[in-house]
């Protein structure tokens, strides 16, 4: 008998909601007196999104997200902002979308325009202005489980 809980992230289609989300859930055992397993209380929330900027710069709190509308960028770039925010180069990109690194570093310029910076550094801090930080590309992800 095992009656210590368990913290999983799960990534479903929560809510009967057409996209995938990731949620922490924490499950803990529910026994009888005698012992007996009854079954389980169970606790999901949405991912808190904590980075090393959050003790930096606090703000309020936000969760990861796989659904982002914005008015200046489509979901592609927005696909590739979430791969240039966690520091991907322009050839590891063009490898993952199977594009050349010319056609990447255009895209990247384009977005760089688009938010009116002309460095990582700037666009890091308009993306996190703008909490495009937050976004999370539904295609990274798949259903499933996995254990904390």
């Amino acid at each position: 008998m095992n009656n210590s809980s368990v913290a999983v992230i799960e990534t479903h289609y929560w809510y009967g909601n057409n996209y995938l989300s990731p949620f922490i859930s924490e499950k803990y055992p529910v026994f009888d007196n005698r012992k007996q397993w009854l079954g389980c209380i169970w606790n999901a929330r949405p991912v808190d999104n904590l980075t090393a900027m959050s003790f930096i710069d606090p703000k309020k709190s936000s969760v990861l997200t796989t659904r982002l509308d914005h008015p200046l960028f489509t979901p592609a770039e927005l696909d590739v902002i979430f791969l240039l925010l966690r520091r991907f180069s322009a050839k590891e990109i063009a490898r993952i979308y199977d594009l050349s690194v010319k056609t990447i570093g255009n895209r990247i310029t384009t977005l760089y325009q688009k938010a009116g910076v002309h460095s990582l550094q700037q666009f890091e801090s308009y993306c996190r202005a703008e909490s495009l930080e937050n976004y999370l590309p539904e295609r990274f992800l798949s259903t499933g489980v996995i254990y904390i």
